[in-house]
Formats: C-alpha cells, structure tokens, sequence
C-alpha cells in the first residue's frame, strides 16, 4: 500500500469531519478509501451502460419479457459478483 497526500479545502474536511461518527467510519482515511471505492464503481457502471447502450435494438434473437426479465438477473448476479470480488 502507497502512502498519498493531497489537500482538502477547510469546508470539505468538515463535511468529512462530521460524516465520520455519523455513518460509522473510524478514520478520515477510512472513509476517503470508501469515497474512492464508491467513485471507481460508480465510473465502471457508467462505462458498462454505455457500452450495453451501444447494442441496444442490434440483438438478431428476439426475447420474451419474461426470457429478458431472466437474463437481466443472471447477467447481474454475475456483474455483482465481479464487482465484489475486485472491492474486498
């Protein structure tokens, strides 16, 4: 682990400051890994949406709702899987 050092204006760190206690994280470090996390994620869906965006309407098999409703779920079961692996 690297050790990186940046600066904060006074309003922001007190904004950090006061969601420290109230949603339980123990360190101004904790909770920027966890801000970084949540950002890296957030970008990955955004990506992944917009490549899916890109097929949309380009399928040559036609689905029923119920057969696409079960697709959907498989497809983020799967998503959510590796989403958890590569943030634990």
């Amino acid at each position: 682990m690297q050790t990186i050092t940046f600066k904060l204006n006074d309003e922001i760190l007190g904004k950090v400051d006061k969601s420290l206690s109230m949603f339980n994280f123990s360190t101004r470090t904790e909770f920027i890994r966890d801000a970084i996390r949540d950002k890296l994620e957030q970008l990955e869906t955004e990506q992944m949406i917009k490549k899916l965006a890109a097929y949309r309407g380009k399928a040559k098999i036609k689905y029923s709702d119920e057969e696409f409703e079960k697709l959907r779920a498989k497809v983020s079961e799967q998503y959510e899987k590796e989403l958890d692996a590569r943030f634990k």
